[in-house]
C-alpha cells in the first residue's frame, strides 16, 4: 500500500490485533522478520550498514546484536532470553516513575 513496494503484489500478511493487553509487537515483528529470513535466505537481506556499521534494522530494534543473532540462526526465544535480564532491571527502575 505504501513505501518502496507500493503498487506491487507482495502476498504479504495483514495483522489484526484483537487483545492489545496481550499483544507483543516487538516479539511479533521478530517472528515475522525471522520467518522471512529463514524461508527466503537467498532473497532476504537487511539493509546495508552505514559507515558507522549500523543498519536500518539496528535503528528500529535499538542494537546490532539482534540482527546478527537472526543472521546466525538463533531463535526468537533465545534472542528474547538475552534481553530479559536488562528488561527486568528497567521495569524495576521505572516503577518509581509510574503515575498510574
Amino acid at each position: 500500500m505504501f513505501s518502496k513496494h507500493a503498487g506491487d503484489l507482495s502476498h504479504g500478511v495483514e495483522i489484526h490485533m484483537t487483545h492489545k493487553q496481550s499483544f507483543a509487537p516487538v516479539t511479533t515483528g521478530l517472528h515475522i522478520v525471522k520467518a522471512i529470513h529463514d524461508l527466503y535466505p537467498e532473497d532476504f537481506q537487511f539493509r546495508a550498514e552505514n559507515s558507522a556499521g549500523i543498519s536500518f534494522f539496528d535503528n528500529l530494534i535499538g542494537n546490532g546484536w539482534v540482527r546478527e543473532a537472526i543472521e546466525n540462526g538463533e531463535s526468537v526465544e533465545d534472542i528474547q532470553a538475552q534481553w530479559q535480564e536488562g528488561l527486568n532491571e528497567f521495569k524495576e527502575v521505572r516503577e518509581q516513575y509510574l503515575l498510574y
